[in-house]
């Protein structure tokens, strides 16, 4: 979602990018206000789960156009990333259950391994391209052409 200003004022089109922080303006505190009011701070946090994808929602029907792209096309971007992300929330959810016993130090970074490697083995599997890429912008290398 915040990739999307820059494109459009880059594109000459900044009037989309105030339009969209605006619908944030109004979106975000209104989700916050009753997320507060249902369920204090679990509601706030059921907020985000809210009003985040509705903003997107609104900056994607506002911006995909000005940027010639549409929606099926951010869906296959983001793909391999939101599949590696489900992946490791499944693994994560499954190693908490496992390792409960455990202090909070040790068990922090054991899930934060566990998290690491589920995410980079998933896209390793699922999306090596994007895995590579990744790898060439950690070590700031130029695409090859």
């Amino acid at each position: 979602q915040i990739l999307f200003a820059p494109a459009t004022n880059g594109l000459g089109q900044p009037r989309i990018a105030m339009w969209c922080a605006a619908a944030g303006a109004i979106i975000m505190p209104l989700c916050f206000l009753g997320g507060l009011q249902w369920g204090g701070a679990m509601g706030l946090a059921a907020a985000w789960l809210v009003g985040a994808p509705l903003l997107l929602a609104v900056t994607g029907w506002l911006s995909l156009p000005a940027i010639g792209a549409r929606w099926n096309d951010l869906a296959h971007a983001v793909a391999p990333a939101a599949g590696a992300t489900a992946g490791m929330a499944v693994a994560l959810a499954i190693a908490a259950t496992m390792t409960t016993p455990l202090h909070a130090a040790p068990r922090l970074a054991l899930l934060v391994t566990i998290g690491v490697a589920s995410y980079c083995g998933l896209l390793f599997a699922f999306a090596r391209p994007t895995l590579d890429e990744l790898v060439r912008i950690a070590r700031q290398r130029p695409a090859a052409a």
